[in-house]
């Protein structure tokens, strides 16, 4: 018997062993199918009746589909490795206030980082030395020009620095002072020599 592959056969091959497949499925015609019995067929009905009715499915509850959810080792592993990275970023990103005061220059701690510095009756250079520093936040920093808005700001609860360009002095509210220095840069640097000490 001559093996053929459906790559070597030719239409007109396939045509013929179609027609002879065709004719094994048909039945014998001196072949009856034998009649369902009929008791077999009143107890079948009985059980099952003329149609078969839709069974009813009964969908699992929220608890139950929640409950299998968690139950499932993929979700449970994604869900730890989440709680895991939320509680990391929490911890990496608390702010660490020693580490912001170091950040930025000048920025001091404790009692004197609430100080005022007031500036009064300086020149345009001098306060504009004062003020591009960098040693000092810009809320602490307050020009004044009359005397009532220095009484003001020196009546106000919390620490002060006058800077006191009609009478040539630097001030701390505890009573340190120091002369005010001629070169307008180093004014900055003695304000923050009183803010440190």
């Amino acid at each position: 018997m001559k093996m053929i592959s459906p790559q070597d056969e030719t239409p007109e091959e396939l045509r013929g062993i179609t027609e002879i497949l065709e004719k094994s499925l048909q039945p014998h015609p001196q072949e009856e199918v034998p009649p369902m019995p009929d008791d077999l067929r009143e107890r079948l009905r009985g059980q099952y009746g003329d149609q078969q009715a839709a069974s009813e499915v009964k969908a699992p509850g929220l608890w139950a589909q929640l409950k299998s959810l968690f139950a499932q080792p993929a979700f449970s592993g994604a869900l730890a490795a989440l709680v895991l990275v939320g509680v990391l970023m929490s911890l990496l990103l608390k702010p660490d206030p020693a580490g912001e005061a170091e950040q930025m220059r000048g920025k001091t701690t404790g009692p004197s980082s609430f100080t005022a510095i007031i500036l009064f009756d300086l020149d345009e250079s001098q306060t504009k030395a004062v003020m591009e520093s960098g040693y000092f936040d810009s809320a602490h920093l307050h020009p004044v020009t009359t005397e009532a808005e220095l009484m003001d700001w020196i009546s106000r609860e919390g620490q002060s620095i006058v800077v006191n360009g009609a009478t040539g002095e630097i001030r701390h509210e505890d009573g340190r002072q120091v002369p005010m220095p001629a070169k307008e840069s180093d004014i900055a640097d003695l304000v923050a020599e009183l803010l440190a000490k």
